[in-house]
């Protein structure tokens, strides 16, 4: 589960770099992954950090024109 969130991260910031919106979608499916992944492993912080990317990236989404 944590390499489908690394190869997710991966294209969303290249998907950001050339300027497509849509990366950011791909950021947060991979960080619902990591959240996925952090409940799995009883790792606290870890979901937090990705719940407040999560958040940081849907707010970009929202603001990119």
């Amino acid at each position: 589960m944590d390499w489908i969130a690394c190869c997710l991260e991966v294209i969303g910031a290249i998907m950001v770099g050339n300027k497509n919106k849509w990366g950011f979608v791909v950021f947060i499916c991979g960080n619902f992954f990591w959240i996925l992944s952090g409940y799995d492993s009883n790792l606290n912080g870890l979901i937090a950090v990705s719940l407040v990317f999560a958040t940081i990236n849907i707010r970009n989404f929202r603001k990119w024109q």
